[in-house]
C-alpha cells in the first residue's frame, strides 16, 4: 500500500509541475531574448544549446537555416535556447550565436522537456502543446536537407 502512494505522490507532482502529463512548455521560465518568433506562429521549433557540447557548437549552419526560414513564414516560429552551463560561459556562446537567444539560467526548461541530451529539439503548438521531441543533430546531409528532415521529424512539414 505504502508502494502505491509513493507512486501516485510522484505522478501527482509531475502533473502540478506541468510534467510528462501535461505536454506542455512553459516560456515564462526563459530569460532575455529579443522579439518572440513564436508568439505569432502556428507551430515553433526550438533548439536548446548547451556551450560545452560539440554537437551544439557543429550545428550552427541549422540554427541559421532554421531562423532564416522562420523570418519569412508566418505559420513557423524559431527559438534558440541556451543552458546547463555557468553564466559566464551560456552569455559568451549566445553572443557568438547572434541574433535572439534565450536563457534556461537554472534548467526549468529542459526539465520540462524531458530531455535526454543536447542539442535537443522541440516543437510546440500556438497552444503550448508540445508536438515532438528529438536530441542530437542530424548528420549526413547538406543543411537543407536536413531542415526538410527534421520538418519531418518534428511535425512540421506544413510550416517549415
Amino acid at each position: 500500500m505504502r508502494n502505491v502512494l509513493v507512486i501516485v505522490a510522484v505522478i501527482g507532482l509531475f502533473v502540478w509541475r506541468g510534467g510528462f502529463l501535461n505536454g506542455t512548455v512553459d516560456e515564462s521560465v526563459l530569460a532575455g531574448g529579443g522579439p518572440d518568433e513564436c508568439a505569432r506562429a502556428e507551430k515553433c521549433l526550438a533548439v536548446y544549446l548547451s556551450p560545452w557540447c560539440p554537437q551544439c557548437r557543429k550545428s550552427g549552419e541549422l540554427v541559421q537555416e532554421l531562423r532564416a526560414r522562420a523570418a519569412i513564414s508566418p505559420e513557423f516560429g524559431f527559438k534558440v535556447i541556451v543552458g546547463r552551463d555557468e553564466e559566464d560561459a551560456l552569455d559568451r556562446y549566445a553572443s557568438r550565436l547572434g541574433g535572439s537567444v534565450y536563457y534556461d539560467y537554472d534548467g526549468e526548461f529542459y526539465r520540462q522537456l524531458g530531455a535526454s541530451g543536447v542539442p535537443a529539439w522541440v516543437s510546440w503548438d500556438s497552444e503550448g502543446r508540445i508536438l515532438e521531441t528529438m536530441s542530437g543533430r542530424p548528420l549526413g546531409a547538406p543543411t537543407h536537407v536536413l531542415v526538410d528532415h527534421m520538418g519531418e521529424e518534428l511535425d512540421l512539414t506544413d510550416v517549415l
